[in-house]
């Protein structure tokens, strides 16, 4: 495998992640509000159970 390719290889699946530093400088720069996190975590939940139901009647 060429350096180029190694290099590019190292940065993907290494320690530096570039997409989970890119991620941590957004989390960073714009803070979650817990509350929020909480009532989206609570609707992707009923959204998921609904679909479940759903599902289990056909």
């Amino acid at each position: 495998m060429s350096d180029f390719f190694q290099q590019a290889k190292d940065k993907l699946t290494g320690d530096t992640n570039v997409a989970n530093e890119h991620l941590k400088k957004l989390a960073d720069k714009y803070p979650v509000n817990t509350e929020e996190q909480e009532q989206a975590r609570a609707r992707n939940e009923q959204a998921y159970q609904s679909l479940k139901q759903h599902k289990q009647q056909k």
